[in-house]
């Protein structure tokens, strides 16, 4: 059970440090399971700013779906995004956005803008994507097959491995004083011939 929980959080741990390069920028993306809690990271925090005061998030959702601004100026939009998703949000000292409890509808693209004299001097994206029980297990299942095929091709590898050998030590024996010495069944012979 304890090995389980290993392989688990490992996939986990490789699902949550994904990274991929646009346009010569870094941008991050986050793998969490519904109803866990997770930190967006603000990759271009002004250092000056105050309580965030600079800092925007805005979230571009599933395709089709307009941006909406869920932090501005680092103040909760309240009336944009409604009192249901605005009590799960918080932004912490670094100006990195908290959603707890993870639904399906926070999925998307999230934006930190950085403000300096209300001009916009930076911006970074982070990638959020939920995944249900149900991909866990699939996920988990996968690893554990690839895991037991791995340790069975690698036994019966050993195994051949070790009869070939072994039958190859049996036939000839090397001395260095005495030259190869070969040896033979000395047994009853299986089968009898009789001449007349």
């Amino acid at each position: 059970m304890g090995e389980f929980r290993w392989i688990n959080k490992t996939l986990f741990l490789i699902l949550v440090l994904q990274f991929t390069a646009e346009t010569g920028q870094t941008r991050l993306s986050f793998t969490v399971r519904a109803g866990d809690d997770v930190t967006l990271p603000c990759g271009n925090v002004i250092n000056s700013h105050d309580k965030c005061r600079g800092t925007s998030w805005l979230s571009s959702g599933s395709l089709g779906k307009t941006a909406e601004e869920l932090i501005s100026h680092g103040q909760i939009s309240n009336s944009v995004i409604g009192k249901a998703k605005s009590s799960r949000l918080s932004v912490t000292a670094d100006c990195s956005l908290v959603i707890k409890k993870v639904t399906h509808d926070d999925v998307g693209r999230y934006s930190c803008r950085q403000f300096r004299s209300g001009r916009q001097v930076s911006d970074s994206q982070v990638d959020l994507s939920v995944i249900n029980s149900w991909w866990r297990y699939i996920i988990v299942s996968v690893v554990l097959a690839t895991l037991i095929i791995s340790v069975v091709t690698v036994n019966i590898w050993k195994r051949t491995k070790g009869s070939h050998t072994k039958m190859e030590g049996d036939a000839v024996h090397h001395d260095e004083d005495e030259g190869p010495v070969t040896y033979e069944n000395i047994g009853e012979p299986s089968a009898s011939i009789r001449l007349h």
